[in-house]
């Protein structure tokens, strides 16, 4: 008896199309994810050389973070970031700088922020320091929002290290 498998039957056919496909829906997304990471560390190995290039340790940008990630912080930050955006010549950021943790302007302040600090050349940063403070606000206000987005309420901390928490 032969193991071959059998051609006459198309059932078996369509479960060996189907078996086949899946397996290369799991290749893709295996492929996909591993892009993902791959960009993740990318992006890491960036900020790590944007904080070596200010002389501030990765662990000190963490640091920062953590403490600037409460709801409260979060408006102190954005608001701070409108405050340099705006001495940057940024007109629309003067609207922004005194935000409070329940302003209705601060969705639209983050938005604003993340827009403008890409507009802003790197040569335009006074100091190292600069462009360090700059992804941080960037890095803060990219989390929140996009936990504001999923919750539609504000995170009581929203940690670089916790990207779990955006993918529940």
């Amino acid at each position: 008896m032969s193991t071959s498998e059998p051609t006459s039957f198309p059932q078996v056919s369509q479960a060996r199309q189907a078996w086949e496909a899946a397996k290369a829906d799991q290749t893709m997304a295996r492929d996909r994810l591993r892009d993902a990471v791959l960009a993740e560390v990318d992006a890491g190995a960036e900020i790590a050389k944007i904080a070596e290039a200010a002389g501030i340790t990765r662990k000190t940008v963490y640091a920062w973070i953590d403490t600037h990630d409460d709801r409260a912080n979060v408006a102190r930050t954005i608001s701070d970031a409108m405050a340099w955006l705006a001495s940057m010549g940024v007109r629309q950021a003067a609207s922004y700088t005194a935000l409070s943790d329940d302003d209705p302007l601060l969705n639209s302040a983050i938005t604003v922020l993340r827009g403008s600090l890409k507009t802003i050349p790197t040569s335009k940063y006074s100091t190292p320091d600069d462009k360090a403070r700059v992804w941080l606000w960037g890095e803060v206000a990219g989390r929140a929002l996009q936990y504001w987005q999923k919750h539609r309420r504000w995170p009581r901390t929203v940690s670089v290290d916790d990207v779990s928490e955006y993918a529940n």
